[in-house]
């Protein structure tokens, strides 16, 4: 564990010395891996195009290579899948929750009141209108009276 945090550290030191890739003068350095030595007789490759850091190496006449850090990713990636599942299905809860409310008001509002309450309801908009609407034309009929 201690040897990938080191290759790790070293290769975030040896960022800046990496070379930069220009149209202008292409290197041998250009193509998808570049390539740092270490001190244990292998290096560190970067795959420029997925952003993937592995140590490579040679054992018993076998080269291999073996990504770093990549058991802590795994377990923070699965730390986060379970939380993005719990996620879903809390919105999916609230989601229900909501279209039942909806349905509720939907419903409470397609019932009429019963006949006791409709005398005790307040006048609203309209009432209040033609009220004053029906004052107006009275008034008009007691002038043309007074007037004739």
């Amino acid at each position: 564990m201690f040897r990938p945090l080191m290759l790790l550290a070293a290769l975030a030191v040896a960022a800046p010395a990496f070379p930069v890739a220009s149209e202008e003068a292409p290197t041998a350095l250009t193509g998808r891996f570049l390539l740092t030595s270490d001190q244990n007789e292998g290096f560190v490759r970067l795959d420029t195009k997925t952003g993937a850091v592995s140590h490579c190496g040679q054992k018993d006449g076998t080269w291999f290579c073996e990504p770093l850090a990549e058991a802590g990713l795994s377990a923070e990636l699965a730390t986060l899948n379970d939380r993005v599942a719990d996620l879903s299905a809390g919105l999916d809860r609230l989601s229900d929750r909501v279209d039942g409310l909806a349905a509720e008001i939907a419903a409470s509002e397609r019932v009429a009141p019963p006949a006791s309450d409709v005398a005790t309801v307040e006048p609203g908009i309209a009432d209040r209108v033609l009220g004053k609407f029906l004052d107006m034309v009275r008034t008009i009929k007691y002038r043309q009276r007074g007037e004739g």
